[in-house]
């Protein structure tokens, strides 16, 4: 009833990485060619590993750097940059 009459909602609980990635990935396929479709899906396989259990609003600036020096001092990818671009 609150809902409806004072158009109050309900708070939202706190969404993990993994789900928002897979959400934002969902609503994005429509719109971009099966290969950019490939290349989300394999930037999210870098970042997925390490914020997948954190909740969304706990990730930090800093959390995104100390993952993307990580990454590329494994040799890995340097497209961590370009998916967590907080600038």
């Amino acid at each position: 009833m609150e809902e409806s009459f004072n158009r109050i909602s309900k708070p939202r609980t706190a969404q993990l990485v993994s789900v928002a990635a897979e959400t934002w990935l969902k609503t994005k396929v429509a719109h971009l060619s099966p290969r950019s479709v490939i290349i989300e899906r394999a930037n999210l396989n870098i970042s997925i590993p390490h914020f997948g259990k954190m909740p969304l609003c706990d990730v930090a600036a800093d959390d995104i750097a100390t993952s993307s020096r990580t990454i590329s001092n494994k040799g890995g990818s340097k497209t961590v940059n370009l998916k967590w671009d907080v600038a």
